[in-house]
């Protein structure tokens, strides 16, 4: 059965240790970000983080660095937020 001499216990062991990480992984397994943020919304992320990074620039800031979370939930078409609050504002033959 195997290559090498080992005992029934022994090859049981390693067989439950494999199906216990194969159990774990599917349980970390990270599923697809369903996209909740629409092409108008999207726009207007990108309009708030260019101003506000504009602004951090300006009065040289480190809360300008705030303007990454909206141009990431832009740039990913996902929010957080949104989920949880169960809104979207994609269309509605658009969403995946």
């Amino acid at each position: 059965m195997h290559d090498h001499a080992c005992s029934k216990k022994t090859c049981n062991l390693e067989i439950n240790i494999y199906r216990y990480y194969l159990f774990n992984y599917q349980l970390i397994k990270i599923k697809p970000m369903k996209q909740n943020v629409g092409k108008v919304d999207m726009i207007i992320r990108i309009a708030i983080a260019l101003i506000i990074g504009i602004v951090g620039i300006t009065y040289q800031s480190w809360w300008g660095l705030i303007a990454i979370l909206p141009l990431f939930t832009a740039f990913f078409k996902f929010c957080p937020l949104y989920t949880l609050i169960g809104c979207n504002t994609c269309s509605a033959e658009k969403v995946e």
